[in-house]
């Protein structure tokens, strides 16, 4: 488990945009009925937010690097029974929505 990650942006934080990342995620609901989305890319993804109505990630605007895995688990803050997830990276055109599997 990654405790923490660094990112270097020799050239500054002006990435340009793409049009697709290769940003691809799934939420799932665990056997206590908590959801986790777990996303990967293929290609650098800069800065992405999570949107997810009447739930709170325990991380967000975080950037994800091709090959990894990144594991985010949302909080219930309202009276939505499942996510409606949208993932937008600083650096993509547009934003993806996140199928939900139980």
């Amino acid at each position: 488990i990654a405790i923490a990650s660094d990112c270097l942006f020799p050239c500054g934080l002006a990435l340009p945009c793409e049009h697709d990342l290769g940003l691809l995620a799934t939420c799932r609901c665990d056997e206590y009925g908590e959801f986790y989305l777990q996303m990967q890319t293929t290609k650098f993804a800069q800065s992405v937010f999570v949107h997810a109505p009447g739930f709170r990630p325990d991380d967000n605007y975080f950037h994800l690097a091709p090959g990894n895995t990144k594991i985010v688990r949302l909080y219930a803050v309202g009276k939505t029974t499942v996510p409606a997830v949208v993932l937008q990276a600083l650096n993509a055109r547009s934003g993806i929505r996140v199928p939900t599997l139980n």
